[in-house]
């Protein structure tokens, strides 16, 4: 595919490198903290990644918006006004590839810059038991990353953080939970308790466990509900 050659790949030389990350996940703690982001942001001088949205409405501008798959890019890609990753898996889903070059192409004549993260024919995420690799000059050799907002803690990783702040990671709190409220005020029905909670075991043994490795120190804030576990425990410093 032509589009291939216009993508960037994502590591060390192509991104910002900065001490501090902020990741946006789409819950309603990121709304609540609006002010508190932006005053971090600033004095922090923070490379700010949002997760498959533009949170603009909120008055925050992403630097980067990782993106997790082709259903998302045709959802929101129009209303993200800055640099989006995508994954090498980008190209296999709902979409034909055909629509998802003509989007990836709009993206990059609309200004911006469109990242690859890994590649077409790595692993995804889902199967690493201990911890995410990442190679001597940043590369990440998979195609998929889990969650969007997981996918962005990983991306944020790329900057060489030596912290990061985690908003809006707030929820499933439990299996029965029905529904969930995201950050615009919109409610999405949670329909599938597993995957759910596949996604938590994921954050706690596979992604949190590759912060640490790259001795990137996690923050949050105390109304962040990081899937109602204990934050202190889970090695986040609340501000």
């Amino acid at each position: 595919m032509k589009i291939l050659k216009l993508l960037k790949p994502y590591k060390f030389a192509t991104v910002k490198q900065s001490n501090s990350v902020i990741v946006l996940f789409a819950g309603p703690s990121t709304a609540k903290n609006a002010s508190k982001i932006l005053e971090y942001a600033r004095k922090e001088q923070s490379v700010i990644i949002g997760s498959n949205y533009s949170y603009e409405i909120l008055g925050i501008k992403s630097d980067y918006t990782y993106v997790a798959n082709d259903f998302k890019l045709a959802e929101n890609e129009k209303l993200i006004n800055n640099d989006i990753i995508v994954p090498g898996k980008i190209f296999s889903g709902e979409k034909t590839p055909d629509e998802t070059s003509k989007r990836l192409l709009n993206h990059i004549k609309r200004g911006h810059n469109v990242f690859m993260a890994g590649g077409r024919k790595y692993p995804t995420t889902y199967t690493v038991r201990d911890f995410v690799n990442m190679e001597k000059d940043g590369f990440l050799p998979y195609s998929r990353f889990s969650s969007a907002g997981h996918g962005s803690m990983v991306m944020g990783a790329v900057c060489r953080p030596k912290k990061m702040l985690i908003v809006g990671l707030d929820g499933p709190t439990d299996a029965s939970c029905k529904e969930k409220i995201m950050f615009d005020g919109r409610v999405q029905p949670y329909n599938k308790p597993q995957k759910n909670e596949n996604f938590k075991n994921h954050f706690i043994k596979v992604i949190l466990s590759s912060m640490k490795r790259f001795r990137i120190q996690l923050e949050t804030f105390s109304n962040v509900g990081i899937y109602g576990q204990d934050k202190v425990k889970l090695g986040f410093k609340v501000l």
